[in-house]
């Protein structure tokens, strides 16, 4: 993956991040697969990869990504 570049304020919000917020750093080990963005925040998921992600959330047989960063990179990055 190409260098990520977020917003500050976006980078302050996601302060649960349990994965030391490791996709900035190009690893994308624990970003969950994107189905589709719910306006602008929020994400369906095609599989969840981190396991105990505070920004996970099941809602009825969907999964969702609340993750302000995660939502910041698919939204600019499509990925």
């Amino acid at each position: 993956m190409a260098s990520i570049n977020i917003d500050p304020e976006t980078n302050l919000k996601t302060d649960q991040c349990i994965f030391g917020k490791c996709c900035l750093k190009g690893k994308t080990d624990h970003m969950c697969r994107i189905e589709r963005a719910v306006m602008e925040n929020g994400l369906f998921l095609v599989e969840q990869k981190g396991e105990n992600c505070p920004y996970f959330l099941e809602f009825g047989f969907s999964l969702m990504c609340h993750c302000p960063i995660r939502i910041e990179i698919f939204n600019k990055y499509h990925y």
